[in-house]
């Protein structure tokens, strides 16, 4: 028997479906087949461009696929219980997920997660004391909603004055505003594109994603598993801006 688990929608939310199937093949001893498309509008880019392969066990293949055959969605606990309970025995399992589906032990999880490995080097902040602010918009209407420019810039003003900031946004208009509200000798956007509809794109997001997780702390934006991955692969507290 073997698993394949196709990981769909962003960055952040392959991150964990992957990490959920690390776990659950690692328990079941299953050969794990992880198949990210690089045609999917929300991360047009192969996993071995963002992440080295030399991190994952050599249990674990990935690759673009096609998926052959027919994948059932598993996006909880309870998703993942149902469907093993009525898999056939001895039939492939075969999962398609976005979500955090497998945390049968917390630890072993962060575990893998941390022991992911950008594929290229990255830009490093030059401040160690910085925080984090992670302002996530395109289609995330919660975000929108609940995290506005505004609930930011209070609660950035709230720091000291001598606050360094590491911003991660996939929004032009967000960025200009914070520079005029801040400037740029206190701001740093480790992004060099903000489009995440292109491999340069995503190698951007990954480069945010990577300088939030160094920082001392996340102010990041509500319902947002990209803040909440990124305070997880670098063990720092997540503060979740909102109204």
């Amino acid at each position: 028997m073997s698993l394949t688990l196709e990981v769909v929608a962003g960055m952040a939310n392959r991150i964990r479906s992957l990490i959920s199937g690390i776990c659950l093949a690692e328990d079941l001893d299953l050969n794990l087949h992880v198949i990210w498309s690089a045609n999917d509008p929300a991360c047009m880019i192969p996993f071995q461009e963002l992440f080295s392969t030399s991190s994952l066990p050599r249990w674990v293949r990935v690759d673009m696929g096609p998926r052959e055959g027919t994948s059932v969605e598993v996006l909880s606990p309870e998703d993942l219980e149902r469907y093993l309970a009525l898999a056939p025995s001895g039939r492939p399992l075969q999962i398609r997920s976005y979500g955090h589906f497998y945390q049968k032990d917390p630890a072993r999880w962060l575990k893998h997660l941390r022991t992911l490995r950008p594929a290229e080097p990255l830009p490093e902040t030059k401040f160690l004391d910085a925080v984090g602010v992670h302002i996530r918009r395109g289609d995330h209407k919660k975000a929108k909603t609940f995290s506005p420019i505004d609930a930011f810039i209070k609660t950035m003003k709230a720091l000291p004055e001598d606050t360094y900031f590491v911003v991660a946004t996939d929004s032009p208009p967000e960025k200009a505003r914070l520079l005029e509200e801040f400037g740029s000798a206190r701001l740093w956007f480790p992004a060099t594109s903000l489009s995440r509809m292109t491999r340069l794109g995503m190698k951007s997001a990954l480069a945010d994603f990577i300088a939030l997780s160094k920082c001392k702390k996340i102010l990041g934006s509500f319902d947002s598993s990209f803040s909440q991955i990124a305070a997880l692969y670098g063990d720092v507290p997540l503060e979740v801006v909102k109204v």
